[in-house]
């Protein structure tokens, strides 16, 4: 199942009933990063052999992150995701990029000189071809009371009340 990072009631709903069918099932959770898991996809569709994930996220942040194609077309990352904000997204990813981006907020990218990007796509296929060839998964599988929904979003994202 897709932690996240995404929407907060969106990862809430699905952690809950993927937590509830795998106690019902006696059965365990494969937690993925959904940038991980629409990297897949990408990979599934494409011939990228390196790419960065650009999500709109909420409130000026963007959801980032960077992958590689290994064995079996697996994506792997190569930086942990991260959320950083809208006017960083220049830092992160250098104007002169020849990587691809797949992004559903391509209106961030105009500063690249020569962009390659694609847009975000259905992302079940990037899911399943993950679970069948991960090398590691027994290690991943998790109980289902283990199972948390990433949230990336920082302090500034919400006001402390007294």
């Amino acid at each position: 199942m897709s932690v996240g990072p995404g929407s907060f009631t969106g990862l809430r709903v699905g952690c809950s009933v993927a937590q509830g069918l795998a106690f019902g099932l006696q059965k365990k959770i494969l937690p993925l990063s959904s940038l991980r898991v629409l990297a897949q996809t990408v990979f599934l569709e494409h011939k990228a052999k390196e790419l960065f994930i650009v999500k709109e996220a909420h409130m000026n942040d963007l959801y980032v992150g960077k992958f590689i194609r290994k064995n079996n077309d697996l994506a792997l990352p190569l930086i942990k995701d991260a959320a950083i904000k809208k006017t960083e997204l220049s830092d992160f990813i250098s104007s002169d990029n020849k990587e691809v981006i797949c992004s559903n907020c391509h209106e961030f990218l105009d500063y690249l000189i020569k962009p390659n990007l694609l847009k975000i796509n259905n992302h079940a296929k990037g899911l399943l071809h993950l679970a069948c060839y991960l090398n590691d998964l027994d290690t991943k599988l998790k109980n289902p009371e283990e199972v948390y929904p990433t949230y990336l979003s920082g302090t500034d994202q919400w006001k402390r009340t007294k």
